[in-house]
């Protein structure tokens, strides 16, 4: 039997006072944002492309946390520094925000790679104090 090809997704953490953003689709958990990755497209690219499509927000600068792989997908999990107020496109049904204790319900692999993203974060703060400082005021 030949092994199964995991889906390559790209994922973007944007970070808000209110919490992680999150996408939200009908009789789905809320996940975070991110899609496919196009033959030929980087996964950079992808990340940058599918959050303005979901949320219509700019990247101002990407940086690539880590891989994840999943039952079905390979993520690219990218921190994302984003201009605009985020605003669902027709992909998407409604945003929220995620901070750890706050009862919404998320999908399993996002919960996986949310816990990735707060041990990332506890363990790399040099990267998230550069990132505030190159640009303060932006949406992380």
């Amino acid at each position: 039997m030949a092994p199964l090809v995991k889906r390559k997704r790209a994922t973007a953490i944007v970070e808000y006072p209110d919490g992680i953003l999150l996408t939200l689709m009908r009789f789905m958990g809320a996940s975070l944002p991110g899609g496919g990755v196009k033959p030929g497209e980087s996964d950079e690219a992808a990340v940058i492309r599918e959050l303005y499509e979901e949320t219509r927000l700019r990247a101002i600068q990407t940086v690539f946390l880590f891989r994840h792989t999943s039952l079905a997908n390979d993520h690219a999990v990218f921190w994302i520094l984003a201009d605009g107020h985020p605003h669902p496109s027709e992909e998407v049904d409604q945003l929220a925000y995620y901070r750890p204790g706050l009862a919404i319900k998320v999908s399993p692999e996002t919960q996986t790679l949310l816990k990735h993203v707060y041990h990332y974060k506890a363990t790399h703060p040099e990267v998230f104090h550069t990132l505030n400082t190159i640009h303060p005021g932006a949406r992380i």
